[in-house]
């Protein structure tokens, strides 16, 4: 009699082939998990991978904007810099330009005669009978009337000063006479109002610089002429303006600045020979030689007027 408890055979079998079942099941089941597994860490992988790279692209790409941004920055501050060198190019070029025409417009065209007229005074002495020019000169805010010393004695000449311009005589007083160089100085005692002075100039004209004189010719007044600096000496200037009696103590002047007190003529006789052609031989001989005289104007020179009129002021 069978145990109740006890298996046949194919109980048996039918259990065994049930558990292998169920162990294959598993297996698959653990290899499927285990290849999902594998796939989603592929995958995260290549997430991590990709996301990498886009984060090193746009590292890369803002990278590349920086660069370009200060590129661009670069290229505004240089752009900058040379727009600002070019202003200041055409700014020099400008001015450079201007002082061309301007130093052009003194030298060689006609200088502010108004000015030039209003400067210039009659200077009388009654005790010679003479009569000649000056300038109206101010010189460590002291105010003087410069002259020829030609035209005087002694201090104690009576002398008259006439302003040309608002017709007014002047109260003066000679003050200092130097034969030597041919400068003689007055002291104005009361300034008008509204009285123009000459500028001294702080350095001479050169040999061919156009200069102005400015006196009172043969009586008549505040006669302009033209001339350049032909030659210099310690002392004097020659030019070739034309003056007359009565030019004696005007002024010269280079570019507007008095440079120089009129002293009188310089005379230059060369004898020149005539040529001809002889009808007979053809040929081009010399007669005897013709005098030919050159008169120039004596200027006397502007740092010898500041050396007279700081001579003055020393008491000298």
């Amino acid at each position: 009699m069978k145990d109740k408890h006890s298996f046949s055979w194919v109980d048996r079998f039918n259990f065994y082939s049930i558990l292998a079942c169920i162990l294959i099941f598993s297996l698959l089941t653990l290899r499927y998990l285990n290849a999902i597994r594998a796939d989603i860490v592929e995958t995260n992988m290549l997430n991590k991978i990709n996301l990498d790279l886009i984060r090193a692209t746009l590292q890369a790409t803002k990278s590349k904007f920086d660069r370009q941004d200060k590129m661009f920055e670069k290229l505004v501050v240089d752009y900058t810099r040379k727009v600002d060198n070019l202003k200041e190019t055409i700014y020099t070029l400008s001015s450079t330009y201007d002082q061309i025409i301007n130093d052009f417009y003194r030298e060689v065209v006609a200088p502010d005669y108004k000015r030039l007229a209003t400067i210039n005074v009659t200077v009388l002495n009654y005790t010679t009978r003479s009569m000649g020019s000056g300038v109206l000169l101010k010189y460590h805010n002291r105010y003087y009337v410069l002259t020829a010393a030609h035209m005087f004695t002694a201090l104690q000449d009576d002398v008259q000063v006439q302003d040309n311009t608002n017709k007014l005589d002047l109260d003066v007083t000679l003050v200092k006479i130097d034969k030597k160089h041919d400068l003689a100085l007055l002291k104005l005692n009361s300034i008008p109002e509204g009285l123009p002075f000459a500028e001294l100039a702080e350095i001479g004209p050169p040999i061919g610089g156009v200069v102005y004189v400015i006196g009172n010719p043969d009586g008549k007044q505040d006669v302009v002429t033209a001339g350049i600096i032909t030659h210099q000496s310690n002392l004097y200037y020659l030019t070739t303006n034309n003056i007359f009696y009565g030019n004696s103590g005007g002024g010269c002047f280079y570019k507007g600045k008095l440079v120089g007190i009129v002293s009188g003529f310089e005379y230059s006789v060369r004898f020149i020979p005539k040529f001809y052609v002889n009808p007979k031989t053809g040929i081009i001989e010399a007669t005897k030689t013709v005098p030919f005289t050159e008169i120039f104007t004596r200027v006397v020179k502007w740092d010898w007027v500041v050396s007279f009129l700081s001579l003055y002021e020393q008491g000298k």
